[in-house]
C-alpha cells in the first residue's frame, strides 16, 4: 500500500519586490490527488489577483464533478473539470467586468489516484513538470498561451482541448508541477559556488522527504548553504507515493 505526502512551497522572487504573482493549490478529493499552480502576468494589471482568481475559479469547478464511477479514467476527469473551469472564468469576467489584461495568468494542474500510480496533468501556459525523474519545461517564449485567450475564441472546446492536450501518465512515484520561477535560481555572488542544480533538488530530488515543509527546508538551504536565491517568484506542488 501506498500513502501520498504533499509538499507545496509558494515564494516571492527577488524581482517583485511588492507582491508574489504565483499562486497554487493542493488537496485530497475523493481518493485523488489535486493540485495547480498559476502565474500572473507580470505586464498585466494586478497579477497576483490574476493568478489567485484562477486557482479560485479551479477550485470551484471542482466541486461541481461527480466522481466516476472508473477513477482510472483521470483523463475525463480533468478534462470535465477544466471544461467548467473555462465556464466559471467566463462567469467571473462577466460578473466582474474584468478586461484582458486583469486575467492574464497561466495554469498548470495535476491530478493523481495513488492506489493505481496513475496520474494526468495539463499546462495552460507555460511552466515545468516533473515525473519520477524526468523534467520537462513547457517554454514559449516568454510569449505564454493564457487560458484568458482562448475565451475571446468563439470556436475554442475547451473539453476536447483537454482531452487531447492532457497527458496521461503510469508507474508515478513522483509528481511535482511547477510555475517557471524555479528556473529562476542564480548565485548572489555571480560565481559558480555549488554543482547542485535547483531544478531537480526541488523537483525530483528526494531528500528531506520526511518532512512537512520539505520545499521549504530545501528552499532555504538553497539560499543559506548554496548561495543560491530565486530572481522570479516560486509556486510548487509535489505529490510522492511512499510504501507502508
Amino acid at each position: 500500500m501506498f500513502k501520498t505526502n504533499t509538499y507545496t512551497l509558494l515564494k516571492r522572487g527577488q524581482s517583485h519586490p511588492s507582491c508574489c504573482e504565483d499562486a497554487l493549490w493542493a488537496a485530497e478529493w475523493q481518493g485523488l490527488c489535486v493540485g495547480a499552480v498559476s502565474d500572473g502576468c507580470s505586464s498585466g494589471v494586478r497579477s497576483h489577483f490574476a493568478s489567485a482568481l484562477t486557482i479560485k475559479i479551479l477550485q470551484m469547478a471542482l466541486k461541481k464533478q461527480a466522481i466516476s464511477h472508473d477513477k482510472e479514467n483521470l483523463a475525463y476527469l480533468g478534462a470535465k473539470w477544466i471544461a467548467d473551469f473555462y465556464e466559471g472564468m467566463a462567469a467571473a469576467s462577466a460578473f466582474l467586468e474584468l478586461e484582458q489584461q486583469e486575467l492574464l495568468a497561466t495554469l498548470m494542474v495535476a491530478i493523481m489516484n495513488p492506489q493505481t500510480q496513475k496520474a494526468w496533468i495539463l499546462a495552460l501556459g507555460d511552466g515545468l513538470w516533473a515525473v519520477n525523474e524526468q523534467i520537462e519545461e513547457i517554454n514559449q517564449d516568454n510569449q505564454p498561451h493564457y487560458p484568458i485567450y482562448d475565451l475571446e475564441n468563439p470556436h475554442f472546446q475547451a473539453y476536447e482541448w483537454a482531452l487531447s492536450n492532457g497527458k496521461n501518465l503510469t508507474e508515478v512515484q513522483n509528481l511535482a508541477i511547477s510555475t517557471d520561477g524555479v528556473a529562476s535560481f542564480l548565485s548572489a555572488t555571480n560565481t559558480n559556488v555549488t554543482s547542485l542544480e535547483p531544478i531537480s533538488y526541488m523537483l525530483t530530488d528526494s531528500h528531506l522527504a520526511h518532512l512537512n515543509q520539505m520545499l521549504q527546508r530545501k528552499y532555504n538551504i538553497l539560499n543559506t548553504q548554496h548561495k543560491l536565491s530565486a530572481f522570479d517568484d516560486v509556486g510548487i506542488v509535489r505529490f510522492m507515493l511512499q510504501k507502508y
